[in-house]
């Protein structure tokens, strides 16, 4: 295992040095770095005129193969770069985007990707404009897109609260937001929303931002019938400096909640726990995520379980849709994950997958449905 606690000295990247342009050569040629918000830190490169080669590692190992890349281009003229991605014995798995001059993403069509070595070998043909293009396994949202997304939410919702409640390890600020006055009603609800604690899963991101932007428009339209926290970006580590899916101390957070040895699980635990989860009448949990394809993850209750007449109601709205979910049913006791330890305090917890390849648009669309279902399932299921 690479040690990856010494990442605050390895990786002292600013949002000022990131939007630096890296020097074009001397000969005109293409220039390239992956030292941009949500860069492959871990990655190689090799630079030519018209060739760049990628080399991506990821920041420990054993890992989930989520194969994140990610680098700045700067061309003086119109030019056909190609750029080859080797994966050092993984396998391809997200579709490039690209963001040229026009500050625009598009994924790129796919005549332009060649997959070789059983997708650990990519060929990718690039037409560079004049000036940065930014070439990524996914749309990049770092720190200044989800500070944009929470400015957003408190125009949305102007009664929002915003909270810092704690530290990353590289001391980056955890924030939460939501309508949890300092002493709460004990017999409202709780929902509670979690975001990127994986930084490749871009998709669960917009996923969230529809649930969340979706909830703080029917907060302004009338009352709800219960409280919420929303807790954005879990890892902001790792979502700006491309991990694939640790944070700076090598630890997968979805695989921490049960014992809390890092300083980003437990300050959210902590907050939470000074928001009265555990003495609260219900508590609903969504975990945002992104894999192969969309679905939902939840358990089964008994009849009598309050989660069981939620949940079923719920997911049935959805499933009356365009875009009925995958819903796959899976044991939380006993486990790790944010979905098992809220299950092990009585709540309703679900894990929310977006697909690698779905849009996000399409994804943002999913998670609007997916609050707009439980709020309907909720108002029945309680006049």
């Amino acid at each position: 295992m690479r040690c990856v606690g010494l990442i605050g000295a390895f990786l002292t990247t600013v949002l000022s040095g990131c939007a630096m342009l890296p020097e074009p050569s001397a000969r005109g040629c293409v220039s390239a770095t992956t030292e941009i918000a949500g860069g492959s830190h871990f990655a190689e490169l090799d630079v030519g005129c018209e060739r760049v080669a990628l080399t991506v590692r990821p920041e420990v190992e054993p890992i989930n193969p989520s194969p994140w890349y990610a680098l700045e281009l700067v061309t003086e003229s119109r030019r056909e770069v190609q750029l080859e991605i080797n994966y050092a014995g993984y396998s391809h798995r997200y579709h490039p985007w690209i963001n040229g001059p026009n500050a625009e993403w598009r994924r790129l069509t796919q005549d332009r990707v060649t997959t070789t070595n059983g997708g650990e070998l990519v060929q990718v043909d690039l037409l560079l404009e004049v000036g940065r293009t930014i070439v990524a396994a996914q749309p990049i949202l770092a720190q200044v897109e989800h500070a944009a997304w929470t400015e957003h939410w408190r125009d949305l919702n102007p009664a929002l609260r915003q909270e810092v409640i704690g530290s990353s390890v590289q001391g980056r600020p955890l924030v939460a937001l939501g309508s949890v006055a300092s002493d709460p009603d004990l017999t409202r609800p709780l929902v509670v929303i979690l975001g990127r604690q994986h930084p490749p899963e871009v998709t669960g991101g917009f996923a969230m931002k529809g649930f969340v932007e979706a909830l703080l428009e029917a907060a302004m339209a009338r009352p709800l019938p219960f409280d919420y926290v929303i807790v954005p970006v879990i890892n902001p580590d790792g979502v700006e400096h491309g991990f694939w899916r640790t944070n700076a101390n090598g630890v997968d957070l979805n695989r921490d909640w049960q014992n809390q040895t890092q300083p980003e699980t437990l300050a959210v635990w902590q907050f939470l726990e000074r928001n009265s989860l555990t003495l609260r009448s219900e508590v609903i949990m969504v975990d945002f995520h992104s894999t192969l394809s969309d679905r939902i993850y939840r358990d089964a209750y008994e009849a009598e379980d309050w989660r069981d007449r939620r949940i079923d109601g719920w997911l049935s709205r959805l499933a009356t849709g365009d875009r009925a979910p995958d819903v796959r049913v899976t044991r939380s006791a006993g486990g790790q994950t944010a979905k098992s330890v809220f299950h092990s305090i009585g709540a309703l917890a679900i894990t929310w997958e977006a697909g690698d390849a779905t849009s996000p648009q399409r994804s943002e669309q999913d998670g609007r449905a997916g609050f707009e279902a439980l709020l309907a399932t909720w108002i029945c299921t309680t006049h």
